[in-house]
């Protein structure tokens, strides 16, 4: 419920997609962990959603969805750093992915809602996960990106009064950044 780590960020508005090739962490623990985060504030025990590497206890997606509560987490075994993490803001529902390549991206268990303001901090963070101990960690490839809608140049367009039985194609044209 309150919080040991430290938080690289930047403030962000809106919809976001963090990216970051963790390539190494420091295995000071074996629950130590480096990774991206959108946070609501420096505040010990605020509302957050990450994706992090350990050094030997796998990729986990972590969440507080009410202030001052404990974490929830889902944990993929089995993986250690190198490995590409990816985290998405959609409104308040948050996405957690993991990759070998920064190409090919596997979820982590499902979107969790966290009803943080729409402006919050994004970054990366790191955790020795020992209070007596410091940890490094090498990120590569860092990205923090707005998570726009495509946008629809050309919009389909139908006969408003249509003949019942008959067929009918639309096309629209669609562009996304």
């Amino acid at each position: 419920t309150s919080d040991q780590f430290d938080l690289a960020s930047k403030s962000f508005t809106g919809d976001g997609i963090l990216i970051a090739d963790v390539t190494s962490v420091a295995n000071t623990n074996a629950a130590a962990d480096a990774g991206v985060m959108f946070r609501a504030s420096t505040a010990a025990g605020s509302l957050f959603a990450d994706v992090v590497v350990t050094p030997s206890s796998g990729v986990v997606f972590a969440w507080r969805s009410s202030t001052g509560a404990a974490a929830s987490t889902t944990t993929v075994t089995g993986i250690a750093a190198p490995r590409w993490v990816e985290l998405i803001r959609a409104a308040n529902t948050f996405y957690a992915y993991y990759s070998s390549n920064g190409t090919t991206w596997t979820q982590i268990g499902v979107g969790e809602t966290v009803a943080m303001s729409s402006t919050a901090l994004a970054g990366l963070a790191v955790t020795a996960h020992d209070n007596t101990k410091s940890t490094t960690a090498i990120f590569t490839n860092v990205s923090i990106a707005a998570n726009t809608a495509p946008t629809v140049a050309t919009p389909a367009s139908a006969n408003a009064n249509p003949a019942v039985g008959l067929k009918t194609v639309l096309t629209a044209l669609g562009a996304d950044d």
